[in-house]
Protein backbone atom coordinates (compact mmCIF):
# COMPACT_ATOMS: atom_id res chain seq x y z
CA UNK A 1 0.00 0.00 0.00
CA UNK A 2 1.19 3.88 -0.59
CA UNK A 3 -0.36 6.18 1.13
CA UNK A 4 -0.73 10.19 -0.18
CA UNK A 5 -2.30 12.84 2.06
CA UNK A 6 -3.83 15.53 -0.45
CA UNK A 7 -4.27 18.05 2.10
CA UNK A 8 -3.59 19.14 5.80
CA UNK A 9 -5.72 22.51 5.79
CA UNK A 10 -8.22 22.56 8.40
CA UNK A 11 -11.55 23.96 8.22
CA UNK A 12 -11.03 27.38 8.14
CA UNK A 13 -7.50 27.27 5.58
CA UNK A 14 -8.67 28.48 2.89
CA UNK A 15 -5.70 28.87 0.33
CA UNK A 16 -5.00 25.15 1.31
CA UNK A 17 -6.24 21.87 -0.04
CA UNK A 18 -8.28 20.34 2.81
CA UNK A 19 -7.53 17.10 5.26
CA UNK A 20 -7.85 13.79 2.58
CA UNK A 21 -5.41 10.95 1.87
CA UNK A 22 -5.22 8.89 -0.91
CA UNK A 23 -4.61 5.21 -0.67
CA UNK A 24 -2.78 3.12 -3.34
CA UNK A 25 -3.87 -0.79 -3.17
CA UNK A 26 -1.78 -2.90 -6.17
CA UNK A 27 -2.47 -6.71 -6.62
CA UNK A 28 -1.19 -6.84 -10.40
CA UNK A 29 -3.58 -3.51 -10.80
CA UNK A 30 -3.87 -0.38 -9.07
CA UNK A 31 -6.94 1.20 -7.30
CA UNK A 32 -7.46 3.73 -5.44
CA UNK A 33 -9.28 4.73 -2.18
CA UNK A 34 -9.89 8.22 -1.32
CA UNK A 35 -10.30 9.34 2.34
CA UNK A 36 -12.33 12.59 2.37
CA UNK A 37 -13.13 14.85 -0.63
CA UNK A 38 -13.73 18.07 0.61
CA UNK A 39 -11.58 21.72 -1.05
CA UNK A 40 -9.40 21.21 -3.67
CA UNK A 41 -9.10 17.56 -3.69
CA UNK A 42 -10.18 17.23 -7.09
CA UNK A 43 -7.50 19.89 -8.50
CA UNK A 44 -4.65 17.91 -6.74
CA UNK A 45 -6.05 14.30 -7.64
CA UNK A 46 -6.30 15.65 -11.60
CA UNK A 47 -2.17 16.72 -10.95
CA UNK A 48 -1.37 13.85 -10.04
CA UNK A 49 -2.94 11.86 -12.81
CA UNK A 50 0.02 13.77 -14.97
CA UNK A 51 2.22 11.64 -13.41
CA UNK A 52 2.88 7.81 -14.67
CA UNK A 53 3.03 6.51 -11.23
CA UNK A 54 -0.34 7.65 -9.89
CA UNK A 55 -2.64 8.22 -13.67
CA UNK A 56 -6.23 7.08 -14.04
CA UNK A 57 -6.75 8.01 -10.20
CA UNK A 58 -10.47 8.87 -11.28
CA UNK A 59 -11.17 5.86 -13.59
CA UNK A 60 -9.45 3.18 -10.79
CA UNK A 61 -11.36 4.72 -7.52
CA UNK A 62 -12.33 2.09 -5.27
CA UNK A 63 -14.23 3.84 -2.97
CA UNK A 64 -14.09 6.93 -1.26
CA UNK A 65 -14.63 6.80 2.39
CA UNK A 66 -16.58 9.71 4.42
CA UNK A 67 -15.85 10.59 8.15
CA UNK A 68 -18.25 13.20 8.48
CA UNK A 69 -20.86 15.86 6.44
CA UNK A 70 -18.54 18.79 7.18
CA UNK A 71 -17.81 20.61 4.38
CA UNK A 72 -14.56 21.14 4.29
CA UNK A 73 -14.84 16.94 3.86
CA UNK A 74 -16.97 15.82 1.68
CA UNK A 75 -17.28 19.99 -0.15
CA UNK A 76 -16.43 18.02 -3.60
CA UNK A 77 -17.45 15.00 -3.36
CA UNK A 78 -20.87 16.03 -5.35
CA UNK A 79 -18.74 16.98 -8.30
CA UNK A 80 -16.74 13.99 -8.39
CA UNK A 81 -19.48 11.53 -8.27
CA UNK A 82 -20.83 13.58 -11.25
CA UNK A 83 -17.40 13.24 -12.96
CA UNK A 84 -17.19 9.87 -12.71
CA UNK A 85 -20.44 9.20 -13.93
CA UNK A 86 -21.12 11.41 -16.72
CA UNK A 87 -17.34 11.37 -18.24
CA UNK A 88 -16.15 7.94 -17.41
CA UNK A 89 -19.55 6.32 -16.90
CA UNK A 90 -18.77 5.00 -13.82
CA UNK A 91 -20.93 5.06 -9.88
CA UNK A 92 -18.98 5.47 -7.31
CA UNK A 93 -19.47 3.56 -4.20
CA UNK A 94 -18.77 5.41 -0.61
CA UNK A 95 -18.45 3.80 2.84
CA UNK A 96 -19.23 5.89 6.38
CA UNK A 97 -21.29 4.46 9.19
CA UNK A 98 -24.86 3.60 9.56
CA UNK A 99 -25.54 6.76 11.47
CA UNK A 100 -24.10 8.83 8.56
CA UNK A 101 -25.55 7.25 5.78
CA UNK A 102 -29.11 8.14 5.67
CA UNK A 103 -28.08 11.78 5.80
CA UNK A 104 -25.39 11.47 3.56
CA UNK A 105 -27.83 9.82 1.17
CA UNK A 106 -30.21 12.29 0.82
CA UNK A 107 -27.21 15.40 0.55
CA UNK A 108 -26.45 13.37 -2.50
CA UNK A 109 -29.71 12.16 -4.18
CA UNK A 110 -30.20 16.39 -4.14
CA UNK A 111 -26.97 16.73 -6.42
CA UNK A 112 -26.37 13.04 -7.53
CA UNK A 113 -29.91 11.79 -8.80
CA UNK A 114 -30.79 13.33 -11.93
CA UNK A 115 -29.60 13.58 -15.44
CA UNK A 116 -31.54 14.75 -18.55
CA UNK A 117 -32.33 12.43 -21.96
CA UNK A 118 -33.29 15.39 -24.33
CA UNK A 119 -35.38 17.88 -22.59
CA UNK A 120 -37.00 15.07 -20.15
CA UNK A 121 -35.03 14.75 -16.86
CA UNK A 122 -34.92 11.47 -15.55
CA UNK A 123 -33.18 9.90 -12.24
CA UNK A 124 -29.74 8.08 -12.49
CA UNK A 125 -28.15 6.34 -9.89
CA UNK A 126 -24.52 7.66 -9.50
CA UNK A 127 -23.63 6.68 -6.32
CA UNK A 128 -23.49 3.53 -4.11
CA UNK A 129 -23.52 3.92 -0.04
CA UNK A 130 -22.65 0.99 1.97
CA UNK A 131 -22.01 0.48 5.62
CA UNK A 132 -21.63 -2.23 8.48
CA UNK A 133 -21.12 -5.77 6.63
CA UNK A 134 -21.76 -4.87 2.96
CA UNK A 135 -19.33 -7.07 0.84
CA UNK A 136 -17.88 -4.90 -2.21
CA UNK A 137 -16.47 -5.97 -5.70
CA UNK A 138 -13.63 -4.11 -7.30
CA UNK A 139 -11.20 -5.56 -9.27
CA UNK A 140 -8.32 -6.49 -7.22
CA UNK A 141 -10.33 -8.45 -4.74
CA UNK A 142 -13.13 -8.27 -2.78
CA UNK A 143 -13.10 -6.03 0.24
CA UNK A 144 -15.51 -5.77 3.42
CA UNK A 145 -16.56 -2.61 5.37
CA UNK A 146 -17.57 -3.14 8.88
CA UNK A 147 -19.17 -1.38 11.31
CA UNK A 148 -17.36 -0.66 14.86
CA UNK A 149 -20.04 -2.43 16.58
CA UNK A 150 -18.66 -5.39 14.17
CA UNK A 151 -15.13 -5.91 16.00
CA UNK A 152 -15.68 -9.19 16.36
CA UNK A 153 -16.60 -9.87 12.79
CA UNK A 154 -13.77 -8.10 11.55
CA UNK A 155 -10.98 -9.93 13.99
CA UNK A 156 -12.85 -13.04 12.30
CA UNK A 157 -12.36 -11.80 8.60
CA UNK A 158 -8.45 -11.21 9.76
CA UNK A 159 -8.24 -14.71 10.83
CA UNK A 160 -9.73 -16.41 8.32
CA UNK A 161 -7.75 -14.64 5.99
CA UNK A 162 -4.14 -15.24 7.54
CA UNK A 163 -1.20 -16.76 7.35
CA UNK A 164 -2.81 -18.76 4.55
CA UNK A 165 -3.69 -15.82 2.47
CA UNK A 166 -0.08 -15.03 2.09
CA UNK A 167 0.15 -17.37 -0.18
CA UNK A 168 -0.55 -16.03 -3.80
CA UNK A 169 -2.49 -19.34 -4.96
CA UNK A 170 -4.37 -19.29 -1.97
CA UNK A 171 -5.73 -15.64 -2.94
CA UNK A 172 -8.48 -17.63 -5.11
CA UNK A 173 -9.71 -18.71 -2.10
CA UNK A 174 -9.55 -16.88 0.61
CA UNK A 175 -10.92 -13.53 -1.27
CA UNK A 176 -10.65 -10.97 1.53
CA UNK A 177 -7.66 -9.33 1.11
CA UNK A 178 -8.87 -5.63 1.91
CA UNK A 179 -10.78 -5.08 4.86
CA UNK A 180 -12.02 -1.92 6.54
CA UNK A 181 -13.47 -0.89 9.71
CA UNK A 182 -15.22 2.32 10.64
CA UNK A 183 -13.46 3.10 13.77
CA UNK A 184 -14.46 5.50 17.16
CA UNK A 185 -14.65 9.35 16.74
CA UNK A 186 -16.33 12.33 18.86
CA UNK A 187 -16.32 15.46 17.05
CA UNK A 188 -18.83 17.84 18.73
CA UNK A 189 -22.07 18.44 17.19
CA UNK A 190 -21.81 15.79 13.88
CA UNK A 191 -21.72 12.22 13.89
CA UNK A 192 -18.45 11.12 12.69
CA UNK A 193 -16.30 8.00 11.84
CA UNK A 194 -12.49 7.29 11.03
CA UNK A 195 -10.99 4.47 8.83
CA UNK A 196 -8.61 1.24 9.50
CA UNK A 197 -7.36 -0.34 6.37
CA UNK A 198 -5.56 -4.18 6.33
CA UNK A 199 -3.77 -5.74 3.77
CA UNK A 200 -4.23 -9.49 5.28
CA UNK A 201 -1.73 -10.58 2.98
CA UNK A 202 1.46 -7.85 3.99
CA UNK A 203 0.18 -7.75 7.49
CA UNK A 204 0.10 -3.84 7.38
CA UNK A 205 -2.67 -1.36 8.10
CA UNK A 206 -3.41 2.09 7.81
CA UNK A 207 -5.48 4.26 10.66
CA UNK A 208 -7.05 7.57 9.91
CA UNK A 209 -8.98 9.37 12.70
CA UNK A 210 -10.69 11.60 10.81
CA UNK A 211 -11.96 14.94 12.53
CA UNK A 212 -12.17 14.04 16.45
CA UNK A 213 -11.49 14.94 19.81
CA UNK A 214 -9.09 12.63 21.87
CA UNK A 215 -10.67 10.07 23.37
CA UNK A 216 -10.03 6.67 25.54
CA UNK A 217 -12.20 4.61 22.88
CA UNK A 218 -9.45 5.12 20.26
CA UNK A 219 -6.03 4.11 21.84
CA UNK A 220 -8.44 1.19 23.34
CA UNK A 221 -9.37 0.20 20.14
CA UNK A 222 -6.34 0.23 18.41
CA UNK A 223 -4.92 -1.64 21.52
CA UNK A 224 -7.25 -4.23 21.00
CA UNK A 225 -6.64 -4.66 16.77
CA UNK A 226 -2.31 -4.86 18.18
CA UNK A 227 -3.59 -7.86 20.85
CA UNK A 228 -5.44 -9.67 18.74
CA UNK A 229 -2.74 -9.56 15.33
CA UNK A 230 0.33 -9.01 16.83
CA UNK A 231 2.03 -9.29 13.62
CA UNK A 232 0.26 -6.30 11.97
CA UNK A 233 2.50 -3.17 11.23
CA UNK A 234 0.07 -0.27 11.81
CA UNK A 235 0.16 3.66 10.65
CA UNK A 236 -1.76 5.74 12.81
CA UNK A 237 -2.66 9.14 11.46
CA UNK A 238 -4.76 11.55 14.15
CA UNK A 239 -6.79 14.84 13.88
CA UNK A 240 -4.87 17.58 15.78
CA UNK A 241 -5.16 21.06 16.03
CA UNK A 242 -2.60 23.29 17.97
CA UNK A 243 -4.86 25.25 19.54
CA UNK A 244 -4.93 24.50 22.91
CA UNK A 245 -8.08 25.09 24.10
CA UNK A 246 -9.52 21.89 25.07
CA UNK A 247 -12.92 23.23 26.53
CA UNK A 248 -13.94 25.11 22.87
CA UNK A 249 -11.59 23.38 20.52
CA UNK A 250 -13.91 20.49 18.73
CA UNK A 251 -10.19 18.84 16.83
CA UNK A 252 -7.97 16.95 19.57
CA UNK A 253 -5.25 19.32 20.69
CA UNK A 254 -1.82 19.21 23.47
CA UNK A 255 -3.71 19.13 26.35
CA UNK A 256 -6.51 16.36 24.96
CA UNK A 257 -3.95 14.33 23.92
CA UNK A 258 -1.61 14.64 26.94
CA UNK A 259 -4.91 13.78 29.07
CA UNK A 260 -6.52 10.85 27.21
CA UNK A 261 -3.02 8.84 26.19
CA UNK A 262 -0.70 7.24 27.07
CA UNK A 263 2.95 8.13 26.43
CA UNK A 264 3.58 4.81 24.31
CA UNK A 265 0.18 5.77 22.34
CA UNK A 266 1.34 9.09 21.84
CA UNK A 267 4.67 8.78 20.21
CA UNK A 268 2.98 6.46 17.29
CA UNK A 269 0.41 9.26 16.30
CA UNK A 270 1.50 11.36 13.32
CA UNK A 271 -0.89 14.43 13.30
CA UNK A 272 -2.86 15.66 10.55
CA UNK A 273 -5.20 18.58 9.77
CA UNK A 274 -2.82 20.56 11.12
CA UNK A 275 -2.73 23.21 8.82
CA UNK A 276 0.91 23.12 7.97
CA UNK A 277 2.11 22.66 4.69
CA UNK A 278 4.18 19.54 4.83
CA UNK A 279 2.56 16.07 3.91
CA UNK A 280 3.28 12.82 4.74
CA UNK A 281 3.58 10.36 1.63
CA UNK A 282 4.55 7.13 2.74
CA UNK A 283 5.11 3.13 1.53
CA UNK A 284 4.18 0.43 3.54
CA UNK A 285 5.08 -2.21 1.44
Amino acid sequence: MKLYQLGNGGGFDFDQVASSFLIELENGEKEYILFDCGRGVLKKLQKMEESEETKNIFESLAFVFVSHMHDDHIGELSSLILYRYFVLGKMTTILTNNKIQENLKQYLELTCSTKFEGSREKRAYMFDIRTNTAFISHNILNNTVFNINDFQSFTDSLKYSSPEAQHPEARKKYHKRFSVLSTPAFHPGIEANGMLLVDLVLNQGIYISGDTKAIPEIEHFIDKVREQFPDISLKLFHDFSYNDVPTRNVHACKTDVETEYSADFRACLNFYHTGEKKLYNLQTT
